[in-house]
C-alpha cells in the first residue's frame, strides 16, 4: 500500500506543478547551483512532510485505540455519529441555495 501511494504521488502532476510554482521564489542563482538548491529544498520538504504525516498517523492511531477500547465507547461513538448526521441534515434543510 505504501509503494502504491508513493507511486501515485510521484505520478501526480499537481505535485510537480506545486514544486515548479512554489520553489523558484526561494532559489537564488547568485547563491550557487540552481539544481542543488532545488534538490535541497525538495529534500527538506519531504523530511518535513514525513515528520508531520507521521505525527498525524501516530495521533490517529492513539485516538482510535481509545475509541475502540470498550463497549461503552462504541455506543458513545454511535450516538455522537447519529447526532452529527441529524445536525448536518437540519443545517442542509435550512441552508440557502448558492447563487452561482
Amino acid at each position: 500500500m505504501f509503494y502504491e501511494s508513493a507511486l501515485v504521488e510521484v505520478m501526480n502532476p499537481k505535485t510537480a506543478l506545486f514544486f515548479l510554482a512554489f520553489f523558484p521564489q526561494f532559489i537564488s542563482p547568485s547563491a550557487g547551483s540552481v539544481t542543488i538548491q532545488f534538490i535541497l529544498l525538495g529534500i527538506i520538504f519531504i523530511i518535513l512532510a514525513f515528520i508531520s504525516d507521521g505525527l498525524y498517523a501516530v495521533l490517529a492511531a492513539s485516538i482510535r485505540k481509545r475509541i475502540l477500547g470498550s463497549e461503552v465507547n462504541s455506543r458513545f461513538q454511535n450516538r455522537i455519529t447519529g447526532y452529527l448526521y441529524i445536525v448536518l441534515g437540519v443545517f442542509s434543510v435550512f441552508a440557502s441555495p448558492s447563487k452561482t
